[in-house]
């Protein structure tokens, strides 16, 4: 049996974001299992001067486009923002237009000394 594929996505393209931590913390935990196969995928690396809509060509999500399509499953580092997740993590998903799956988000909030998490249940496609 092949390993699964799940990447590990962060969801802010923020400077000084600390997911970046939580991802690593992941990734670490994740390379512990001979069956799983990960890597981080940052929406950073996706973000363009505009909003280009899902349906139109776009060489800069291609990458994006195609891990998604071979990933077994996904774990989302994205912080709450005005209880909510950030514009550019829901651009990145939005790439995803024919893709048809549940996606659940935990979403983590930085401005808090304690640790609090507000889980948010939708159907985003």
């Amino acid at each position: 049996m092949s390993a699964v594929f799940i990447p590990i996505v962060l969801g802010t393209a923020r400077h000084e974001r600390q997911s970046e931590k939580v991802a690593s913390f992941l990734f670490g935990e994740l390379k512990r299992f001979s069956d799983v196969e990960s890597e981080i995928i940052d929406v950073k690396d996706f973000l363009s001067r505009e909003t280009i809509p899902a349906w139109v060509p776009n060489s800069n999500v291609a990458y994006w486009r195609e891990s998604a399509g071979r990933a077994d499953g996904f774990i989302f580092v994205v912080p709450e923002y005005n209880h909510g997740y950030p514009g550019e993590f829901k651009i990145l998903l939005d790439n995803l237009i024919n893709a048809n799956f549940r996606i659940d988000i935990t979403l983590y909030k930085e401005a808090l000394k304690e640790a609090e998490e507000i889980a948010h249940k939708r159907k985003l496609k």
